[in-house]
């Protein structure tokens, strides 16, 4: 019997008939997970760094769902209406803006929501598999815009710049003071996929936001932009991925939640939230504040245990017996405790990081002859320090947090490492029989300035462990 007549026999028979289909059908979910899952993100994610975009998923950058069922989209349209919120309700002593006005030193411009329909009705646009995704234009102190005078100087191509030349520059020149926003697919088969793509309220971030000098009532300006048919594949999955924006001075680079070596183990940060390592708050206000702390109290429930497991006699003299993980001790922590809000109520918030790595990995310590060269210095004289006056004390995993520009740094201001500047080295091996516990490091900045975007990057630094994880502070 040859196989085509072997299936043939097979589909007659009701009951195998049944199971035929259902290898079928678990054949394909099988592919759809295998071709999910190998899935690559894309080099250049957006970043909250100066754009941020809504929905914006818990990791990475892919926003796929089902658009016909309906818990499906809503868990991304909740995302978005939780990120409008703002725009909802506007800020005291905003005005309409436009391209000939000038405005006063506490003025503001206004971001009218009415203007992105059909796409603040996010239900309908997402359930009707037209989706749309929001650009932001973060607060970025004393920016100006470098505005091309010249758009074949552009990378954006005919069709895009044909339709700015077409509705805007012939007609009204002082729009081409715009941040443009382009985007298309990361290659041509994702271009087709993505189908036509529509800028609304239009192609860009208008010139008249910028520059942001500190104003209590500034409004991002945001952008829509809405994929009105895209392809829709198999099981109705919609992925909207590697979409690429570029505008004037935007680089959109590597995802903030992304480590830059590819070693095991990982760097969080705490608190975290939907956008990522953004952590933005209003210091005026008690449930901003109050949102953050309840965050970071509760990443660190599980340090408040009780396990039989937890040795608490953990010092640099002293390792944990076999079947034992070292206690992190929260109280030496303090300031950056529950009881003071973790700095957030008095604008000196605290940001905690926390390793984690395989159990039975050792550290290699850094002693003051093998420092590397590229170490900040503050860090080398920490170093030093700690090994000329007890070597033991020295076995550090060490931690050092910079602004990632000289006016980051200056925004940052000082800050201070809780316990200690790094993780204590006792920490590892661990027995990988049971649940190890992973150390933290608290980071309290001292005088943040508000009002403005920070950009943190922290490193790692033992000899045979080396990561950077980077984060965004900013306090309204």
């Amino acid at each position: 019997m040859s196989f085509k007549e072997l299936i043939n026999e097979i589909r007659r028979s009701n009951a195998a008939k049944a199971l035929f289909w259902l290898l079928v059908a678990l054949s394909c979910c099988i592919i759809i997970v295998v071709a999910l899952d190998s899935l690559e993100e894309p080099d250049h994610d957006i970043s909250p760094v100066m754009v941020e975009f809504a929905p914006r998923p818990n990791k990475g950058s892919i926003i796929y769902y089902k658009y016909k069922i309906a818990h499906s989209w809503k868990r991304w349209t909740s995302k978005i209406d939780h990120f409008l919120a703002f725009y909802k309700n506007p800020p005291n002593n905003t005005v309409e803006c436009n391209f000939e006005q000038e405005l006063t030193s506490n003025q503001s411009c206004n971001v009218d929501l009415q203007q992105f329909e059909p796409c603040i009705n996010t239900h309908n646009t997402y359930a009707k598999a037209s989706p749309c995704v929001f650009i932001k234009f973060n607060k970025v102190f004393d920016w100006l815009p470098q505005y091309y005078e010249n758009l074949n100087e552009t990378e954006f191509g005919t069709d895009f710049t044909n339709k700015i030349e077409n509705n805007f520059a012939k007609y009204h020149p002082e729009y081409l003071q715009t941040v443009w926003v382009h985007c298309t697919g990361r290659t041509e088969m994702d271009t087709n996929l993505l189908g036509d793509v529509n800028y609304i309220p239009w192609m860009g971030f208008p010139g008249y936001f910028f520059p942001y000098k500190g104003q209590e009532s500034y409004m991002e300006p945001l952008i829509a932009i809405q994929f009105t048919n895209p392809r829709v594949r198999i099981f109705l999955l919609i992925l909207i991925v590697f979409l690429i924006c570029v505008g004037v001075y935007i680089l959109v680079r590597s995802s903030s939640l992304m480590d830059y070596d590819d070693e095991t183990g990982s760097i969080e940060v705490i608190p975290k939230f939907d956008q990522g390592n953004f952590i933005r708050y209003s210091s005026s206000n008690r449930e901003s504040i109050l949102g953050v702390s309840r965050k970071i109290d509760e990443a660190l429930k599980p340090y408040n245990s009780t396990s039989s497991n937890l040795y608490r006699g953990c010092n640099f003299y002293n390792h944990p017996p076999l079947g034992k993980t070292c206690d992190v001790d929260i109280k030496a922590f303090d300031p950056c405790s529950k009881e003071r809000y973790f700095g957030y109520l008095k604008s000196t918030p605290c940001v905690f990081l926390k390793l984690s790595k395989d159990a039975e990995w050792v550290p290699e310590f850094y002693n003051e002859s093998s420092l590397p060269e590229e170490m900040p210095e503050d860090l080398k004289r920490d170093v030093s320090d700690y090994v000329r006056q007890n070597k033991r004390h020295a076995q550090i995993i060490w931690v050092s947090c910079e602004g990632k520009s000289p006016v980051d740094k200056e925004n940052m201001g000082l800050i201070t490492y809780l316990p200690r500047r790094g993780f204590p080295g006792f920490y590892y091996p661990c027995s990988s029989k049971i649940a190890c516990t992973e150390p933290l490091v608290a980071i309290q900045f001292q005088s943040p300035k508000s009002q403005v975007l920070i950009n943190v990057q922290c490193t790692i630094w033992a000899k045979n462990l080396h990561k950077k994880v980077d984060f965004e502070l900013q306090i309204d």
